[in-house]
């Protein structure tokens, strides 16, 4: 599983769990994002 199948995957969870998923790009270092699901990060 690479990157984007991953954040896909997180999105399709959170839809279905009625959580916002957000993608920070600007957060970290080269491919590395901060990903938001409802009030958790990582």
């Amino acid at each position: 599983m690479n990157g984007k199948e991953f954040i896909k995957r997180v999105r399709k969870i959170g839809k279905s769990k009625g959580l916002s998923c957000l993608v920070d790009e600007a957060r970290g270092k080269g491919s590395h994002v901060t990903l938001y699901l409802g009030d958790s990060r990582t």
